[in-house]
């Protein structure tokens, strides 16, 4: 630190700066270095003082220690805060995909294109994708329109829900508490009904769709943009044929979204229990969502909530699962030192909305014994039938 307030000292001397001018040591990825080397920082920001300050970013939960080498630990709230930056960029309980990331990706479309394909500069994220039928919101007024809405309600909704709906058809608040929660659902389980065989989904598609799939995360976002700026099709005149095709933006999703998981595998040092978690929690939603001894109600489980109870394995899981941005905390999370536990609500991350065939808004959330234990269960009567199979066998 002295040769850093040396070279502080004489720039001072060089350069005219105001009296109160702050210097700001700013340190990225600093989870790569060991408890010795942050031992080593916490002591460097318990004694910093005055115009000197501290800007260290991590993968949440990776400040290794809070000790110092003064024999007295920093403390949150005195020396540092913890400042979760990506903390719900995208909370989807409205009907619209939060404004800022939104402008953000449209902005960053049109510098990638102009970048990479300068043949399609003036091209938009809009004229690209399309409409998202799942997100956009949903025109519903006239008879014709509502009768719509109430023939997927009989087919696919619950009773109470059904009830409801047919209380409200013929009030404003038909399409505020109806068709703004349930119309995406219905829509997307009439999809799933009728997708059989070789046949590929055409439902996740559209700009607001692909946008909430990549849960606010600028790196997620561009991977998808590069891959479907090169499914972009030329007609006869070498015009692009737009928007690319529903089908491309879903297999693209569900691609996305697989590798992903199958990537997390390896990532240290509990990769491969996150992986397989996020695949039980995921198949327990689709079971949720898609079976067909289930009816829709207003509410879908998109959530789990954890608790000290759940044992050191799902906080290994959740720690991981978090700093992958693959599992996302909701707003009244703390996250701390890696020694902390770590309780309460995560969202799965809608990046996996098209593999696991669910609808991408926060909704309701399910204890994650209760997800892991229905897909064991799974497992063992798969299992048992397979046995059973085999025995039958001449």
């Amino acid at each position: 630190m002295l040769p850093l307030r040396h070279s502080i000292n004489l720039l001072k001397s060089l350069v005219t700066l105001p009296p109160n001018a702050v210097w700001m040591i700013c340190l990225d990825e600093v989870e790569y270095l060991t408890e010795a080397h942050h031992r080593i920082l916490n002591t460097q920001m318990r004694a910093a003082s005055g115009d000197l300050v501290f800007k260290i970013a991590t993968m949440p939960f990776a400040h290794h220690t809070l000790a110092t080498n003064l024999g007295d630990p920093v403390r949150e709230g005195n020396d540092f805060e913890y400042i979760y930056v990506d903390r719900e960029p995208i909370d989807s309980r409205g009907t619209q995909v939060e404004g800022a990331f939104l402008a953000f990706a449209r902005e960053m479309f049109q510098r990638r294109v102009l970048f990479r394909s300068p043949q399609f500069q003036g091209l938009t994220l809009k004229t690209l994708l399309g409409a998202s039928p799942l997100i956009d919101e949903k025109k519903v007024e006239t008879n014709e329109e509502k009768d719509a809405v109430m023939a997927l309600l009989r087919k696919h909704a619950n009773p109470l829900t059904l009830a409801r709906a047919e209380r409200l058809r013929s009030s404003l608040k038909f399409k505020s508490e109806i068709v703004r929660k349930m119309h995406g659902a219905l829509l997307l389980r009439d999809a799933l009904a009728s997708h059989h065989g070789n046949s590929k989904l055409r439902i996740y598609t559209g700009e607001a769709t692909v946008v909430r799939c990549c849960d606010g995360n600028a790196r997620r976002l561009m991977r998808v943009v590069n891959q479907l700026i090169q499914k972009i099709r030329l007609d006869a005149n070498a015009t692009p044929i737009l928007p690319i095709d529903a089908t491309v933006q879903n297999e693209v999703l569900e691609s996305i979204a697989h590798d992903t998981l199958n990537r997390a595998y390896s990532e240290p040092p509990h990769g491969a229990l996150a992986a397989r978690y996020l695949n039980e929690i995921g198949r327990y939603m689709e079971w949720q969502f898609s079976s067909s001894m289930r009816q829709l109600g207003t509410d879908q489980v998109t959530s789990v909530e954890i608790t000290g109870a759940d044992g050191p394995d799902a906080q290994e899981f959740i720690k991981q699962a978090v700093q992958l941005s693959l599992m996302i905390p909701a707003k009244d999370v703390t996250l701390m030192t890696p020694d902390s536990n770590c309780t309460g609500v995560f969202h799965l991350a809608f990046l996996f909305a098209p593999l696991f065939h669910l609808l991408p808004r926060r909704n309701a959330s399910v204890r994650l014994s209760r997800a892991l234990s229905h897909s064991a269960a799974q497992r063992r009567n798969a299992h048992d039938q397979q046995q059973q199979t085999l025995l039958e066998s001449p």
